[in-house]
């Protein structure tokens, strides 16, 4: 234990005490036994990682690979549906942190793939304010400190949105425990999607205060400004998409109830705070729209989307197929389980799961068996007379919008046939809504939200009233849950079910919220925290001894990249070390996915060893690693680095190389790994000898044949004519030590000649020769090349995507507008009959608008 072990506990708890201050002092302070209960629910979900010297990442999963084989053990087994989070989320975390340290903007990942871009892959989160917020810390410990306050922030705003919309405190606690220990939340937790979701309910209740009459104050349009940059920041495009249509629906719904005269005024005001919140954002979402267009993941979201379409049941060619109907009526009936039933990560190491995709998925849009009861009670209610006619008014109308999104995301989730037909052309909206369930979040946030108004909905009732609805539904809810729970659970749910009936029928009306509150948030917790089990801080990435070797041999060549077949490291987890490692993983631009796919695959007959493959010298590659066997042929199959690795034993596996005595020298060897340093390797630009067009076949084949030093293939669209050089010796290029987002070189040329590169091209790079921009194009697949004319030239290499330009140039404008709406009160909007009075208004709890 060391006093560093308090530091993540230390820096959530100052935002916490500027974040309750903040509200306390210009919006809605929330009462100080919730916000002390909500603290508490934070140190018992996080206790060992904010003070207990625990890390909140799965690297007991780096034990499946080499060379982290013989690693000791944790304590308890990590989590295999999260090694994406140490084999994609943590090296892009170490990379943006890296540069923002250097004071360096996050463009370009030098040490991914052959250079990748950094600040458009969404999976960085580069500018999340969950980043920023835990810069202070080390990666290990600033990730728990980041789910600390993922958590925080959605407890916190979810219980003040639902509040402000209506409901009462302890109503609103309710809520704000079914999202803020829901699937969507907890499950996600280490991915930029939880960072997004916790950010959804600071977004509407920023609308809530930001569209009332009253609220004029420059407060409320800050907030929404900052909260729908925040959401656009986070780092997940699709829960951003699902959001800002959900907040639409939200202003439409709000700005209905205000008077006909003042709606332009409210409307101008809310539109035209998000459009400052998306334009300062600009600079991270235009790069991230260019990478979606590129990226393999976006292509295969867009195909299965096309692919929906096409076999839905509505679709002309498909509808007169019963077998097709009935198996997509099938479907939508697979779905509905995961929703209703919970699912656990205790007893996942051990059996294998039933559900349609993974508990992850499936499980997204569960928040709480009571919250299922509540949330349908608060859709059946309305109907029935109320004691007090006025507060069940109020509690009708603030439950529209809930019940709309709830039932919008619950028809998406479940993709009816029909749906896929109607939405599977649409861009954006269409691939989201089919390939991914990222639309759980609304669905969750809408059950919290009907949940909470049930509860108040039920006060206005008599026992007697309510209690024959509740007794049916209850035998309904235990019928499903004993049917779709899995083996068990359903007494985990069946007795949650139970006591939450008791306490609707039996305990009195001032205690009824705290119990329902309690079974919520213990149930949730009972399921969900063994999703993320604390690890010790001395398993976060351990340099095992061939990987010492390996640091210590780039001093000499800072400029080798690495390789290795299939199922050694990882993709990606080189980048933590500070190596360059040419493998992208699952995700990936789709052609630079085309041309390492290679390495995932077992050569063909007749072709050389892998480690001899002409691809590699193009690519740069110094240094092979391979397990502790490398003899005989290359095993290499599929790419791994997508896949379920936690139950096989890859440390007894051959996946390494042929005889490699003849084409590359053993530079290091142990129990565990070995370490191969190829000659020659190609450097960053070099001068190839000739051109070969590309006119046909696969290209990515071609380039298995080529010797990049001989021959550069081009597409036909670039040149018409190959080409060779008459004079190969004549010409020189000296390059200088490469640094993360540029390049320089000195070239002496005899000749015009062609220069190629293994740098990876998607339109940012900007090349200058002599100081002039000089035009570039694409060979050998997605690599960046330009022709230089005869002579001596200075050569600079500056990745500087337009992109990025524009929206830098964006931000500056939302940053010239709020500048001069601050400094002259005078342009603000001002609706017709806000009152100065609004500014006097007490603030410990959010008023129902």
């Amino acid at each position: 234990m060391s006093i560093f072990d308090l530091l993540p506990g230390l820096l959530v708890a100052a935002w916490a005490v500027v974040l309750f201050g903040v509200l306390e002092r210009w919006y809605d302070g929330l009462p100080r036994r919730v916000a002390a209960g909500l603290l508490v629910l934070v140190l018992v979900l996080f206790g060992q990682v904010l003070f207990g010297g625990k890390i909140l990442l799965p690297v007991d999963n780096l034990r499946s690979t080499v060379p982290f084989q013989n690693l000791p053990a944790a304590p308890t087994p990590g989590n295999h549906l999260q090694t994406e989070q140490i084999t994609l989320i943590a090296p892009l975390a170490a990379a943006v942190r890296s540069d923002l340290a250097d004071g360096r903007w996050p463009l370009w990942n030098d040490h991914g793939g052959a250079g990748l871009p950094l600040l458009a892959s969404p999976q960085a989160a580069t500018l999340s304010p969950f980043r920023l917020a835990t810069l202070a810390l080390p990666l290990e410990r600033a990730v728990g400190a980041a789910a600390a306050l993922k958590v925080l922030i959605a407890l916190v705003f979810g219980w003040l949105w639902i509040r402000r919309a209506g409901a009462s405190n302890g109503a609103a606690t309710v809520g704000a425990l079914a999202y803020g220990l829901g699937g969507f939340v907890l499950l996600w937790l280490g991915w930029p999607r939880s960072g997004a979701a916790a950010l959804l309910p600071v977004l509407f209740y920023a609308i809530e205060r930001a569209v009332s009459a009253s609220a004029n104050r420059r407060r409320d349009v800050l907030l929404l400004i900052g909260a729908g940059a925040g959401l656009a920041l986070a780092g997940d495009g699709e829960v951003a998409l699902w959001g800002g249509l959900a907040a639409l629906g939200l202003v439409a719904i709000r700005l209905a109830r205000q008077p006909t005269r003042q709606r332009p005024a409210l409307w101008l005001r809310t539109a035209g705070a998000l459009a400052l919140g998306l334009l300062l954002a600009a600079p991270v979402l235009l790069p991230q729209g260019e990478w979606s267009r590129q990226s393999s993941e976006s292509e295969r979201a867009m195909e299965r989307a096309r692919s929906e379409r096409r076999n839905d049941p509505f679709a002309l060619e498909t509808m007169a197929d019963p077998e097709k109907r009935a198996a997509a009526w099938a479907g939508t009936a697979a779905r509905l389980p995961p929703l209703i039933a919970a699912s656990s990560f205790t007893e996942h190491r051990t059996a294998l799961y039933p559900g349609p995709i993974h508990r992850n998925e499936d499980a997204a849009g569960f928040a709480g068996t009571v919250t299922l009861l509540l949330a349908l009670l608060a859709l059946i209610l309305p109907s029935l007379r109320a004691a007090r006619n006025k507060k069940a008014q109020r509690l009708t109308i603030g439950r529209a919008f809930p019940a709309a999104i709830t039932l919008g995301a619950l028809v998406v989730l479940l993709n009816p046939p029909g749906l896929s037909y109607l939405l599977g052309s649409l861009p954006l909206v269409g691939p989201s809504a089919v390939s991914h369930r990222r639309v759980a979040v609304l669905l969750t946030l809408g059950l919290a939200a009907l949940a909470a108004f049930a509860v108040d909905r039920l006060g206005t009732l008599e026992r007697k009233q309510i209690r024959p609805i509740l007794l049916y539904l209850g035998a309904v809810f235990a019928t499903a849950i004993a049917l779709a729970a899995p083996a068990g659970l359903p007494w985990l749910q069946l007795g949650t079910l139970a006591a939450g009936l008791i306490a609707l029928l039996v305990v009195p009306l001032r205690w009824r919220a705290p119990c329902l509150a309690v079974l919520i948030g213990a149930e949730l917790l009972w399921l969900h925290v063994p999703a993320n089990a604390p690890m010790p801080r001395d398993l976060y990435f351990p340099t095992p001894p061939v990987l010492a070797a390996l640091q210590q041999a780039t001093v000499e060549h800072p400029d080798g990249r690495l390789a290795a077949p299939r199922g050694v490291m990882l993709p990606r987890i080189a980048s933590v070390y500070g190596l360059s490692d040419v493998r992208p993983g699952r995700v990936a631009p789709t052609l630079y996915a085309g041309l390492t796919d290679f390495l995932g695959r077992p050569p063909d007959a007749g072709r050389p060893a892998l480690i001899d493959d002409p691809r590699l010298d193009l690519l740069g590659i110094r240094w092979w690693l391979t397990g502790p066997n490398a003899v005989g042929s290359i095993l290499s199959g599929s790419d791994l680095s997508g896949s379920d690795l936690s139950g096989s034993d890859l440390s007894g596996s051959d996946l390494s190389g042929s005889d490699l005595s003849g084409s590359a020298r053993l530079l290091y060897e142990d129990a565990t790994a070995r370490l191969w340093e190829r000659p020659r390797p190609l450097e960053r630009l070099f001068l190839p000898e000739g051109v070969e067009i590309h006119r046909e076949g696969r290209w990515e084949d071609r380039m298995g044949e080529l010797d990049p030093r001989k021959t550069a293939l081009l597409r036909a669209a670039v040149t018409s004519t190959p080409w060779r050089t008459t004079h190969p010796a004549a010409s020189r290029l000296s390059l200088d030590p490469p640094e993360e987002d540029s390049l320089s070189a000195e070239a002496a040329l005899a000749e015009p000649r062609l220069i190629a590169s293994s740098l990876y091209q998607d339109g940012g790079w900007r090349l200058l020769v002599n100081g002039q921009a000089h035009p570039t194009f694409l060979a050998n697949g997605p690599l960046l090349a330009a022709w230089l004319p005869t002579g001596q030239h200075r050569l600079q290499l500056l990745y500087r995507p337009r992109s990025f330009v524009h929206g830098a140039a964006g931000a500056g404008l939302a940053l010239v507008v709020m500048v001069l709406w601050v400094a002259a009160p005078g342009l603000r909007i001002r609706p017709p009959s806000a009152g100065a009075a609004s500014a006097t208004a007490p603030r410990r709890a959010p008023t129902a608008p």
